[in-house]
């Protein structure tokens, strides 16, 4: 990826300028929280944590990740502490965090509509939130998890 689309793609992502600028079409979802566009670009879904491929959970994740998003556009929002390229919050492994919406409202008067994907794996217990990659401005995550928790679903299941 070039540096110059880097740093076009931030700056859209957190200026919150209309959809159309900042939506790319999904290829892949990898493991529930990792995904992949048709432009290459790779990222981790922002504030939360999935459990691996290997537990029921994991699988559901990734299943209800990838019937939502594969092949559709969304809204790619990165994590950035500066509104620049170099200021975009990346895991050990070098990929970006970001917000990813899909769904209605994602084209034309920007990305207000839409689902957070996050928000949704966390409200049906499939994740939790990750304190050490969750941005200012998503507590609300928090609020989802212990939704999840107090109706004892996915992770939060009793087990009897």
């Amino acid at each position: 990826m070039q540096p110059r689309f880097i740093l076009i793609f931030a700056l859209i992502a957190t200026l919150g300028l209309p959809a159309e600028a900042n939506t790319l079409v999904v290829s892949e979802v990898r493991g529930g929280c990792i995904v992949v566009f048709e432009s290459g670009f790779t990222v981790h879904l922002t504030g939360v944590s999935i459990p691996g491929p290997d537990t029921q959970i994991g699988r559901l994740a990734h299943d209800f990740a990838k019937r939502r998003l594969e092949r559709k556009r969304v809204a790619v929002f990165t994590w950035t502490t500066d509104n620049t390229a170099t200021g975009i919050v990346r895991g050990e492994d070098g990929l970006a965090f970001a917000k990813v919406v899909y769904g209605e409202g994602l084209s034309g008067k920007g990305a207000g509509g839409g689902t957070d994907i996050a928000a949704e794996l966390l409200e049906l217990g499939y994740a939790r939130v990750d304190s050490d990659h969750l941005p200012d401005g998503y507590e609300h995550y928090r609020d989802l998890e212990r939704y999840a928790k107090d109706r004892q679903v996915g992770l939060w299941a009793s087990a009897d």
